[in-house]
């Protein structure tokens, strides 16, 4: 799992690959193709990642926090909207940037308690002549979600995502053994050196992203910005 970072790629930039294999891996699980609309819900590290390697896959972007600060580095790294998911009608103009075809696929980035947000998503997602839901709908975050299924979400498909590609957490893989390129072509290792090509041409960009840097001394400082105070940074880098 060792892979060369390009000269041009920093080590603060390279800090986010493990969350950027699973970004990769979560854009496969919603095979999006040129010229979809995908929404983005949850603008921490992992959902920025997703909305630039979208984009980069030719779809239309938006994004979807209630966090100002999260909002602001989407539209520098890509998104071509946002919007503040405290505004009650939100999903009124979110909706006409998809209009008039809907949103194709959705993410849903965050843990909790994702209900809510799942049925707002819903009621974005393209429709059916018979007004039936369609779409996909990938969830990487460690969420919950509460729904009917059959017609109360018609034909949307809900798709779990996880780690980082074929190969993580497999220790023959991870001591050097490997797959058949053929049948599996992205695994974990080419996952990340797509992710490492793509800051070396500048389609990714991880620099706006990062808000503060640290001595690993002030670790603990470090990790109680972010979990106290996640309306004020987003990637946060310790230096050793």
């Amino acid at each position: 799992l060792c892979i060369p970072l390009p000269e041009s790629v920093s080590f603060p930039e390279a800090a986010f690959t493990n969350l950027a294999g699973t970004a990769i891996q979560a854009v496969r699980r919603a095979g999006i193709e040129f010229g979809e609309n995908v929404l983005v819900m949850g603008l921490g590290i992992l959902g920025n990642m997703i909305g630039q390697l979208a984009g980069a896959c030719g779809a239309h972007v938006a994004g979807a926090d209630f966090f100002p600060l999260r909002r602001k580095k989407a539209e520098k790294t890509g998104f071509e909207i946002t919007f503040d998911t405290s505004d009650e009608k939100w999903t009124e103009t979110c909706g006409a940037f998809a209009s008039p075809f809907g949103f194709d696929c959705a993410f849903i980035c965050f843990g909790g308690n994702a209900t809510p947000a799942f049925e707002n998503v819903s009621r974005l997602m393209k429709v059916s002549p018979d007004r039936h839901i369609m779409g996909r709908v990938v969830i990487p975050g460690g969420c919950e979600v509460t729904t009917r299924f059959g017609a109360a979400i018609g034909n949307l498909d809900i798709r779990s995502s996880a780690r980082t590609g074929p190969g993580y957490h497999d220790d023959s893989y991870e001591q050097g053994g490997d797959y058949p390129k053929t049948f599996v072509p992205w695994t974990t290792r080419r996952n990340i050196s797509e992710f490492y090509r793509a800051m070396e041409s500048g389609r990714i960009k991880m620099k706006p992203v990062i808000t503060h840097e640290f001595p690993l001394d002030r670790g603990p400082e470090a990790c109680e910005l972010l979990i106290g105070h996640p309306e004020k940074a987003l990637g946060v880098v310790l230096r050793p």
